[in-house]
């Protein structure tokens, strides 16, 4: 009885995500790596807070510190000139090699915002890892224009099939483009998300 022990929660991997962009980790690779997290959740297959399978090991395994490693290893102009193979290793080599080979598939797959923009109704067929990626895709273009009416038909489909993701889009998008994003959802009147997506904002805000 000479200890207080103090159990704390692991934070929810949304919470995480902006700590880390608040770190100043950014870029495409980041931001894929993101997504793919947030499709390890949705899954059930999220891996981010686990125990050495061992007391004492050399074998990598996922936590938030080889986590946060691998961003700033993906933001490396080196990384980028290696082949697909030696990228492959390196992430094995932080976040061990199931997930790396899992991230790596995820970082392959190909998606045509501007495509999707033009026949929205492609998204319901799109795979798990695709509809992930268009994720980032609308985060990045919400970062990046200033009209964001040409994501409405796309939302209205997102809408039917994958309401979750208008939820974790306020998750991962800055604070300086939350308050477009909800007037857009307005707009469209998606007024169901606002509550949910008021609380992302307090919680990013820290209130």
């Amino acid at each position: 009885n000479r200890l207080t022990v103090i159990s704390v929660s692991p934070p929810a991997i949304e919470d995480w995500i902006q700590y880390m962009k608040e770190k100043g980790h950014d870029g495409e690779l980041v931001s894929k790596t993101f997504a793919f997290l947030l499709s390890l959740k949705d899954n059930g297959e999220l891996r981010m807070f686990e125990s050495s399978p061992e007391p004492e090991t050399l074998k990598p395994f996922p936590t938030p510190r080889s986590w946060e490693r691998l961003l700033d290893t993906v933001q490396n102009k080196g990384f980028l000139s290696l082949t697909k193979s030696q990228q492959l290793e390196v992430m094995a080599g932080i976040i061990g090699e199931e997930l790396a080979i899992k991230l790596s598939a995820f970082l392959e797959t190909q998606v045509n915002l501007n495509e999707l923009l033009k026949n929205p109704e492609m998204f319901s067929k799109l795979s798990h890892d695709g509809k992930y990626i268009v994720l980032y895709q609308i985060v990045s273009y919400i970062e990046n224009n200033n009209n964001l009416d040409t994501l409405e038909k796309l939302f209205k489909e997102i809408e039917k099939t994958s309401k979750e993701f208008l939820i974790m889009i306020a998750m991962i998008i800055s604070e300086k483009k939350l308050e477009s994003y909800i007037m857009l959802l307005d707009k469209l009147g998606m007024t169901d998300y606002l509550n949910d997506i008021l609380d992302v904002a307090k919680r990013a805000k820290g209130l």
